[in-house]
């Protein structure tokens, strides 16, 4: 599988095993956005970028990657004394958490003497994009006004400026698909 990455005039041309080895490239480069496309021995192509960010699913997985956030990289008796323990849980409840979280393709694991070590697959900001695209998606699906309507009065009672930036965020937006 060889691998193109591109930013305007910058080509990287890259050979990869599989699609996590895109993201640890993206984590090297320090890239939450990088263009990548894939191209195989078929010559199907995919684009990296457009493949779905798996989110937590509740609220241990989350704290979970808080700690390989901060971390960087962690056991699961680490993870376990700084989520687990704290929360009351049982160290295999911490084991299996991490072994959803593998099986999501949020975090990679090597092997280190008896156990593994973690390490999360995508940087903070793409997972809480995620989630909050994930959230707002189950929001808004049903019936999109009053979603919306509730949105915006939402947002005005945390703090009325907000709604100036949201409005500022909308109009780049638009600028941005008009190509202004």
């Amino acid at each position: 599988m060889a691998l193109a990455a591109g930013r305007a005039s910058r080509i990287l041309p890259l050979v990869v095993v599989n699609l996590a080895v895109v993201d640890a490239v993206r984590r090297l480069l320090r890239c939450d956005s990088l263009d990548l496309t894939v191209y195989d021995s078929r010559r199907r192509i995919a684009t990296a970028m457009s493949r779905k960010i798996p989110v937590p699913g509740g609220d241990l997985e989350h704290a979970v990657l808080l700690v390989l956030w901060e971390l960087g990289e962690a056991s699961a008796p680490d993870i376990h004394r700084r989520v687990g323990e704290p929360s009351g849980s049982v160290y295999t409840t911490t084991a299996k958490v991490l072994d959803r979280l593998h099986a999501k393709g949020l975090v990679s694991r090597e092997r280190s003497g008896k156990s593994f070590v973690y390490t999360p697959t995508f940087t903070r900001r793409v997972v809480e994009r995620a989630r909050v695209r994930h959230a707002l998606g189950r929001i808004l699906r049903p019936d999109v006004g009053p979603a919306m309507a509730t949105l915006v009065e939402a947002v005005e009672s945390i703090d009325p400026d907000l709604l100036d930036e949201l409005a500022r965020q909308v109009e780049a937006r638009r600028r941005s698909r008009r190509g202004s």
